[in-house]
């Protein structure tokens, strides 16, 4: 469900398209007073600047699986300018956030909302990529009108940036939350889920929920198997409970040779 069009928010944004030397300006979203710094151009940000929310059905979801179950870490993996990271940091449910952003723009404009917003003292924001095991990969710059989908897996062809990348248990071990208990994991990495989620088996076996974005033909395109990712997730013990398109909630097979992407909320079944 999409958020409401705020007229104001529709006009500051409209005058923001006529100075093409603006590069960035701060839009808030309404609910909580958080404040973001946003590019006004890239598909985020503007929608936080017109609608003073975004993904409100996903969010919802994820912050009252956190607020539901016992305190533990959020863990935010390609959080982007930090819209679901210091939504997350504000729960009192939230023992500490660890978000993962690869791209240093990107990585600015988080830690930017983290100063503003007086939430950097609970946040870990690390600026690598995750994947199966240590290294380096290519990150793959997409056009402006999208700044959270560079990627990994694909080419866009507008050039890009060499990024280190490590698994997401082993950082974990290394900032001291190796037997934490996880509220939730969020990964939106456009095609390179598979990878993310191979490096994150012990994280996966102690979270409650995992909100992950699907992209198959990504995947697909990098040489990763996303349903074999699906069948890890299904062996770990999650259910899909919540997602962003129309209709019933697929099951996992039906997920498997879902054609599009989308982003699909798992909770862990009891026992």
């Amino acid at each position: 469900m999409r958020a409401a069009l705020d007229l104001p928010g529709a006009i500051k944004h409209a005058m923001l398209r006529l100075m093409p030397w603006v590069q960035t300006a701060w839009a808030r979203h309404r609910a909580t007073g958080l404040v973001f710094l946003v590019s006004p151009r890239d598909v985020v940000g503007r929608t936080i600047m017109r609608r003073h929310a975004y993904e409100p059905t996903l969010t919802d979801w994820l912050l009252a699986t956190i607020d539901a179950g016992p305190p533990g870490i959020f863990i935010d993996v390609g959080a982007n300018l930090g819209w679901f990271t210091l939504q997350a940091a504000r729960r009192s449910n939230t023992q500490r956030v660890v978000a993962f952003e690869p791209d240093v723009g990107n990585h600015r404009l988080l830690q930017r909302n983290l100063d503003h917003n007086g939430l950097a003292d609970r946040v870990d924001a690390v600026a690598c990529a995750l994947g199966g095991e240590a290294g380096l990969a290519r990150l793959s710059r997409y056009k402006g009108s999208n700044l959270g989908k560079h990627s990994l897996a694909v080419d866009h062809g507008q050039g890009g940036t060499w990024v280190p990348v490590d698994a997401l248990d082993s950082v974990l071990g290394q900032l001291g939350f190796a037997q934490a208990p996880v509220a939730a994991i969020k990964v939106d990495v456009e095609g390179y889920e598979p990878l993310v989620l191979a490096g994150a088996g012990l994280a996966l076996a102690r979270a409650r929920a995992l909100l992950v974005e699907l992209s198959p033909d990504l995947s697909r395109a990098g040489g990763l198997d996303l349903p074999s990712a699906l069948d890890a997730i299904a062996a770990a013990g999650f259910v899909p409970e919540v997602w962003d398109q129309p209709g019933p909630v697929p099951g996992i097979a039906q997920l498997r040779g879902h054609p599009g992407q989308c982003t699909v909320g798992f909770r862990k079944q009891a026992g």
